[in-house]
């Protein structure tokens, strides 16, 4: 029973740590992190307590029992936690800290280079999603406030050269040239870069 629980401990680690470099919270919160890792693997982590329990009713007068039986339960709890733990670190690393337009940057005469204009600019966090046309490319923000990301980019935007021409609890606008900068306080929260006065992507809410 203890080397069924064993084997059970290292499989969720294993498969935590697999999913949640994947899947798991974008936060980058270790915290986070070692939470999702033991929430994803309860139902498997109590089947290996159980049966690491049972194995110390089983053999109760043995000293050894009980210290192995301890120490697959610690581990296999811990695992799962540190699995968890240095999956969300490896996925918040693993997210850009600018939108990806490549395929919407265009020299010569053709539309506004948006990648560049992203480039151009700094970010209050990492994007997630990104959807890009020839009328404009979005990113969303997922771990970053409306709040925060409106005051950063006020700030950023000016300095970038940009003029702001619309700032409330919801938007906030900003144009440079043939360019439109757009916040949109959706959940999570969206930044566009798109042509002034064109169709653009739609909106994000």
């Amino acid at each position: 029973m203890l080397g069924a629980a064993a084997v059970i401990g290292a499989a969720v680690t294993l498969a935590n740590h697999v999913f949640l470099t994947e899947y798991g919270p974008t936060t980058g919160s270790l915290l986070d992190g070692a939470l999702a890792g033991l929430a994803g693997g309860a139902v498997a982590l109590l089947f290996a307590v159980a049966l690491a329990v049972a194995a110390l009713f089983v053999h109760r007068g043995s000293a050894w029992t009980r210290a192995a039986a301890a120490a697959v339960i610690v581990l296999s709890l811990a695992g799962a936690a540190l699995a968890g733990a240095q999956a969300a670190a490896a996925r918040y690393d693993s997210l850009p800290r600018v939108p990806d337009c490549g395929a919407e940057r265009v020299a010569g005469d053709g539309p506004p280079r948006f990648q560049d204009a992203f480039d151009t600019i700094a970010h209050p966090g990492r994007f997630g999603a990104v959807n890009s046309s020839t009328e404009g490319c979005r990113g969303l923000l997922p771990d970053v406030g409306f709040g925060n990301a409106a005051a950063h980019y006020r700030t950023t935007l000016r300095d970038a050269g940009w003029e702001i021409t619309k700032d409330d609890a919801t938007r906030l606008t900003a144009r440079s040239g043939e360019l439109e900068f757009e916040l949109a306080g959706c959940e999570p929260i969206t930044v566009t870069i798109g042509l002034a006065g064109g169709e653009g992507l739609g909106s994000p809410c």
